[in-house]
């Protein structure tokens, strides 16, 4: 993931979400591989250094400040997503492939936001 590209400056000047935004840089520079990330995988591999409240508000913030988009996965098996990205979830059709291509029916559940960066 390019994570060069998105702009925490504003959220790490936040007295709140400053902390949240240097660990979430940190991780993301950490992770170069990365094609996109959920709020589920930061929880759980970050959850021990900063609440999931603030992660879920700089998600938020990083999302309204356009450095950040939100695109829509399908869990398609245990800790194993979709390879397409959906724009919203309206375009998530019925069924879905796994990577062994054998077809996943997809419920409300299995709709799982990610983040990329905007540019």
């Amino acid at each position: 993931m390019n994570t060069s590209s998105i702009n925490f400056e504003s959220a790490s000047k936040s007295v709140e979400l400053g902390s949240a935004a240097a660990i979430l840089e940190h991780w993301l520079q950490q992770s170069p591989n990365l094609t996109y990330f959920t709020f589920d995988q930061i929880s759980r591999e970050l959850a021990n250094q900063i609440p999931a409240e603030q992660f879920n508000k700089l998600l938020l913030r990083l999302v309204a400040e356009g450095e950040l988009v939100v695109k829509y996965l399908v869990k398609v098996g245990e800790g194993e997503y979709s390879e397409e990205q959906f724009d919203s979830l309206e375009e998530i059709p019925e069924c879905v492939f796994d990577s062994a291509f054998e077809p996943v029916e997809v419920d409300d559940d299995a709709k799982i936001p990610a983040y990329v960066p905007a540019k």
